[in-house]
């Protein structure tokens, strides 16, 4: 949790928003142990001609996604008719699923140049892999805290 809303990416045309959910969900009128606090990871890159979102993805982290692997769903955004990507897993992924990678490469052919969405791609990775590095006032030379 700490690490999930200790840092926030924007910076030139990255939106970053974690949003932190506690007591996200009851069971039987009470929150069930560990209480179901969940922080999800909003990444939009927009435009540098326009500033309107070029893609959007979202990390929805919760104990309710209890499958193997993250889920993986592609759609039009409702609000800006961009493409949109939601990652569901009961915990953040060690790393981007293959087929968002992939996703992410067909998105880039599509823009210009100038958009720079490469740096899009660098961005969700870095931000992944940071999410498992020890947070202050932890030893910063020691492992990833991956749980793999």
């Amino acid at each position: 949790m700490t690490t999930s809303l200790s840092v926030n990416q924007t910076r030139g045309q990255l939106v970053h928003c974690p949003y932190y959910k506690p007591f996200s969900s009851l069971d039987s009128g009470a929150p069930a142990p560990p209480f179901l606090a969940t922080t999800d990871h909003y990444f939009e890159w927009r435009s540098v001609y326009t500033n309107q979102p070029l893609t959007v993805i979202t990390f929805i982290v919760h104990p309710a996604y209890s499958q193997d692997k993250p889920l993986v769903h592609i759609h039009q955004h409702p609000l800006f008719l961009c493409e949109s990507c939601v990652i569901s897993w009961w915990d953040f992924p060690t790393g981007l699923p293959g087929e968002v990678i992939a996703w992410l490469q067909t998105q880039a052919d599509l823009y210009p140049q100038e958009e720079s969405f490469w740096l899009f791609s660098h961005a969700l990775a870095d931000f992944v892999d940071k999410f498992w590095k020890p947070v202050f006032p932890y030893d910063h030379k020691s492992p990833n805290l991956r749980p793999d």
